[in-house]
């Protein structure tokens, strides 16, 4: 376990390298304190910048996503384990939005979409909601930090979506100066993000 190389919020020691492992122990610590079930423990491995296996763990509900590189998303509950992906546009999308992070900006981004649905959720849970069907996008323009967005961001990939950085539209990337990310969108279909506008 010596050379296994982790950096979590809780610190690392070392300077990100080209393979390490981020994890965030108790993602969501709002909704834990206040008795809400969609905090999360992420753990995800990132290679040469990229996350390439994540896994979002639920203690509360003993739920589990996982999913990565050239791996299907999973999501293993109630002793079962069912692939899952993301849905087609729909004509009312559906949007994640942090429970205790809801800014002007994200409901000025909501607002582009006529008729869209908002679902609250906490933690990295919203990655999730997007890779079963349960939503189409995820924006976040407030400050979020790598061990927050890898996992998920992973288990997304792997069922179909993608996130990108709000500054390029490029995917989210790691091992960054600061580890602290940029503003981002997560999505489940490409026609939720062409529809989007003045994101930069």
């Amino acid at each position: 376990m010596g050379d296994v190389k982790i950096i979590s919020e809780e610190g690392s020691g070392f300077d990100p390298t080209d393979s390490f492992w981020l994890v965030d122990p108790l993602d969501g610590t709002k909704e834990f304190i206040n008795g809400f079930d969609d905090f999360t423990v992420n753990i995800a491995k990132v290679d040469n910048g990229q996350t390439v296996l994540g896994v979002v763990y639920l203690p509360a509900t003993q739920t589990a996503y996982i999913g990565g590189k050239d791996l299907p998303a999973l999501k293993i509950a109630g002793g079962q384990e069912n692939p899952i992906w993301v849905r087609k546009a729909p004509s009312e999308v559906e949007i994640a939005v942090s429970r205790s992070h809801l800014d002007t900006k994200t409901q000025e981004f909501a607002d582009q979409f006529p008729n869209h649905v908002q679902t609250a959720a906490g933690s990295s849970m919203k990655f999730c909601l997007i890779a079963e069907g349960q939503a189409d996008v995820y924006p976040r323009f407030g400050r979020t930090m790598e061990w927050d967005t890898a996992a998920g961001q992973a288990v997304l990939e792997a069922a179909g979506g993608r996130v990108v950085s709000v500054e390029d539209l490029k995917p989210l990337g790691y091992a960054k100066s600061g580890l602290e990310n940029p503003g981002f969108i997560a999505i489940g279909h490409e026609a939720v993000l062409e529809k989007t506008k003045g994101l930069q």
